[in-house]
């Protein structure tokens, strides 16, 4: 058999001396952020949550990451060519800047704060291919079609007349979008049925259908 999975030592105590990440509420989620962008600069390549479901290939895009509304950004999805000066600006950023009490400084907020320097713009819609040159902003289109405002899109229980539909039951699943974050954090203790007719069963049945197939009757 061969595998495709390979591991890789990250020397974080070099990149974060003098950040004390372990302190605050958030010091897991503070390391997860800094371990993306040290992955991701160091080596290059994707970088996806573990909630988000792939739904087309995503290798047609590079050097991004992806817009939540028009006015927030994420770091749930990342692409990046290895030692991009962006990844490198952010690095800084989170070892200059680090809050370690404040949820999202050093991550979503912290890719924010780097593209408003690389772009030289303060809004995020005018963030594009001319302003950020050689890297950008995917819409949130592309991995945020429901926001975390919105997640009873995906887990409201469809009629039978709605399930037999593919278009009707999964309207916002447009050719634009590339993967779906599912906002894991925020409903990771509701419980999922196997036999749900649910967007959230069907992306998972149709996009990770061997996973699917051996999850328990409710997971």
């Amino acid at each position: 058999m061969e595998y495709t999975t390979h591991v890789y030592k990250i020397s974080k105590h070099v990149f974060l001396r003098g950040t004390d990440w372990r302190r605050g509420s958030y010091h897991v989620n503070n390391l997860s952020n800094a371990l993306r962008l040290l992955t991701v600069y160091k080596y290059g390549g994707y970088y996806f949550d573990l909630d988000i479901i792939s739904v087309r290939p995503v290798t047609y895009y590079g050097n991004f990451i992806a817009a939540v509304t028009s006015e927030i950004v994420n770091n749930n999805a990342i692409h990046a060519d290895m030692k991009h000066s962006y990844i490198e600006m952010a690095i800084k950023d989170f070892v200059t800047n680090f809050r370690p009490d404040v949820w999202g400084n050093n991550g979503p907020n912290l890719m924010f704060r780097v593209l408003k320097t690389w772009c030289n713009v303060e809004t995020l819609n005018s963030m594009d291919y001319v302003t950020c040159p050689g890297f950008n902003v995917l819409p949130a289109s592309s991995f945020h079609p429901v926001t975390h405002f919105e997640m009873e899109k995906l887990f409201t229980q469809l009629t039978t007349n709605e399930n037999d539909s593919e278009a009707k039951s999964i309207s916002w699943l447009t050719e634009k979008v590339v993967g779906v974050h599912v906002w894991n954090r925020m409903n990771k203790d509701d419980p999922i049925y196997k036999n749900a007719t649910h967007a959230y069963n069907r992306l998972a049945r149709d996009h990770c259908p061997h996973i699917f197939s051996i999850a328990p009757e409710i997971f």
